[in-house]
């Protein structure tokens, strides 16, 4: 393997930089896997330990892909906005304390929540009990809903916006024939038709992939709402319609 690594880097004429480089080995939790910790060259020996983690477009990585550690950092970064939040309640009126909620808060749990929240409900509890408690002190502000997406709505949205988005043909290639309808599939007329074939998962983290948790998403969008013209009308009116089946 490790010529191989050398092999591609010497025909396309580069250098490895081992300090701007990361070594992240995919692994099942549990399951051993043999590292890398030492590259031979013709020039040397080039130690490199291995890494728990990598940070990716804002993402952290890690080697089991349970986003445990991605999970860390937002829970500390919601902590302090909520804390801010709890200062400030018995000064600024509920407008403002709901700005704040979606400019501290909000932010950290909606960016690319199709990805680190496809992961065990274990790993999410942090999240979810941060959520109530800022919920719970927004409530304590005002007399009328809040009308607040919840922690799996977001995930929905999310999700039915990214099959939106592959329907209108507005995605890279890379995630062609990701999705197939029960039409495409089945020669028979069904009520279903319209909806997203999901493929069978063996295991649990099966049910954490791409074509699955996109799939199970878009069959809960009503039909009127898949019928939108535009990314964010069907945003609005896949937000109303969430906010309507939570509270």
């Amino acid at each position: 393997m490790t010529e191989k690594i050398l092999f591609w880097f010497d025909i396309n004429q580069l250098t490895l930089n081992v300090k701007k480089s990361y070594l992240l080995i995919f692994s099942r939790k549990g399951v051993s896997c043999p590292t890398i910790t030492e590259l031979h060259t013709p020039r040397g020996s080039i130690s490199r330990p291995p890494d728990r983690y990598v940070r990716f477009l804002g993402v952290l990585l890690d080697e089991n892909l349970s986003f445990k550690w991605h999970v860390q950092i937002i829970r500390v970064k919601i902590s302090r906005g909520l804390g801010i939040i709890r200062k400030l309640k018995r000064l600024f009126p509920f407008p403002i304390l709901r700005l704040l909620y979606f400019s501290l808060i909000y932010p950290y749990i909606c960016y690319c929540s199709s990805v680190w929240m496809s992961t065990f409900p274990s790993v999410l509890a942090p999240i979810h009990n941060l959520y109530e408690k800022a919920a719970r002190i927004l409530q304590s502000a005002t007399h009328t809903p809040l009308d607040l997406l919840k922690i799996k709505d977001i995930y929905v949205l999310s999700l039915s916006s990214l099959a939106y988005q592959y329907f209108q043909g507005d995605l890279p290639c890379c995630f062609s024939g990701l999705l197939k309808l029960v039409g495409e599939v089945n020669l028979y007329i069904v009520r279903n038709r319209e909806d997203v074939m999901i493929p069978a998962s063996p295991s649990v983290r099966s049910d954490f992939g791409l074509a699955v948790t996109v799939g199970r998403a878009w069959n809960l969008v009503p039909a009127e709402i898949r019928q939108s013209r535009t990314l964010g009308s069907f945003k609005r009116q896949m937000k109303s319609f969430l906010l309507k089946a939570s509270y």
